[in-house]
């Protein structure tokens, strides 16, 4: 509705200006009969610019926001609670207030990139001078075809879409409670900020949840001691309780111990080091690090090096 309004507005602007303006250039000798018109079928609209490309571009640009508006529009409606406390004559009083604000928002198809200039059935464009100010101004006038069966087309495209994105939320639901793979975790992180950026609507809030409760999973991953002795470690990872595994190779580091081996073995780590460069001190320590999404998980083990 706005974007049809601003169109409307221009075309007033247009006729207005009429008066003030002067052609010095045309595509055609006379303006086709369904300039500033409406016809069935058709999506008919103008973009206005210093440049006839320019104008082309924004003649394009308003065809797919119709076309987007007349698939899907929001209307989000936000309310803010405020509460405050005034006293008054030794009376207390408390006032509540609700303050709601609506939102039109378009959502963002896949579909709006098959409109192209190609597909334009007719144009006509203008370049015309303000007398006064002799500003040059273009004018490109767009004949688009959209008929009612192809905006059912694109309807039930976009209901299948939204039916897959509400199944890949449940999904992602799924992944949080029961994976044990870190990697997985931060995957679906990652999908989880990238549809908060692309929804809106609950789902919006969804996601941002989503992603908020995965930051909050991958910070408290720690890291276990299974088994430990004399030059061997074992150890893993774990998630309130759950056993994690991940791909990634951790870091090992030490102020004396040398590193001779580090296998993996499904959800467990066994590291094999020597602590003969290591002089007898209680501060001697093998540090294991990993990193997920930019979140250290570490853990020190002081070693025990006696003295011979």
């Amino acid at each position: 509705m706005k974007n049809i309004l601003a169109v409307l507005c221009l075309l007033f602007l247009i006729g207005q200006l009429g008066a003030q303006e002067k052609v010095i250039d045309k595509s055609s000798r006379r303006a086709p009969k369904w300039v500033n018109g409406i016809e069935k079928d058709y999506i008919i609209t103008v973009g206005g610019a210093p440049t006839i490309d320019e104008a082309k571009k924004q003649a394009l640009m308003t065809v797919k926001e119709e076309i987007v508006n007349s698939v899907a529009v929001y209307v989000q409606s936000a309310s803010d609670y405020s509460f405050s406390e005034t006293t008054k004559d030794n009376v207390i009083n408390f006032k509540e207030q609700y303050n709601t604000n609506s939102s039109s928002q378009t959502a963002d198809m896949p579909f709006i990139k098959g409109v192209s200039i190609n597909k334009v059935e007719d144009f006509y464009w203008e370049k015309v001078r303000n007398k006064k100010t002799d500003v040059v101004m273009c004018y490109y006038h767009i004949k688009y075809p959209f008929s009612e069966q192809e905006l059912k087309r694109m309807m039930l495209d976009y209901e299948k879409e939204e039916m897959k994105l509400n199944m890949r939320l449940v999904e992602l639901e799924e992944i949080m409670d029961n994976t044990q793979s870190v990697d997985e975790l931060t995957a679906a992180l990652t999908e989880t900020q990238q549809l908060t950026a692309n929804l809106i609507d609950q789902r919006k809030i969804s996601a941002e949840a989503k992603a908020t409760q995965i930051r909050s999973m991958i910070k408290q991953i720690k890291i276990i001691i299974i088994e430990e002795h004399d030059g061997f470690l074992s150890f893993g990872l774990e998630l309130q309780g759950r056993k994690m595994n991940t791909a990634q190779t951790p870091k090992i580091k030490s102020n004396c111990a040398i590193v001779e081996s580090l296998r993996q073995s499904s959800d467990q780590w066994n590291l094999e080091y020597s602590t003969e460069g290591c002089y007898a001190d209680e501060s001697n320590y093998i540090e294991i690090q990993f990193t997920f999404k930019g979140t250290q998980c570490k853990k020190k083990i002081l070693l025990d090096v006696g003295e011979e």
